[in-house]
């Protein structure tokens, strides 16, 4: 699974090469800034696998090229909510789907 925030094309991009060289993979997109974020992206990966995720890499995120002096309170919330909370809940959730 190839999972995108914003980059449909870059994720379908990607899929197409894995394909082209003999493996499987599917986009799926989820926002994982958002609430339930983490929660659809769970539903859509176990509606995909089913019970079995073997590996789980967490790389994705979001950055603002700024010094730390110019980061606001809302900047600094989307950062920690799109790069700690979602993957955190995320990881959450494919467990309990797996083991619920």
């Amino acid at each position: 699974m190839v999972h995108y925030g914003r980059s449909a094309q870059e994720a379908e991009s990607l899929v197409a090469e894995i394909k082209t060289k003999g493996g499987r993979a599917d986009a799926i997109s989820a926002d994982l800034g958002t609430p339930d974020g983490a929660l659809l992206l769970a539903k859509q990966v176990h509606s995909i696998v089913g019970d079995r995720l073997d590996v789980l890499v967490l790389n994705a995120g979001i950055s603002k090229a700024a010094t730390i002096a110019d980061y606001t309170v809302e900047e600094f919330d989307n950062l920690f909510t799109t790069n700690v909370r979602g993957p955190f809940f995320l990881v959450q959730q494919l467990l309990a789907l797996r083991c619920g």
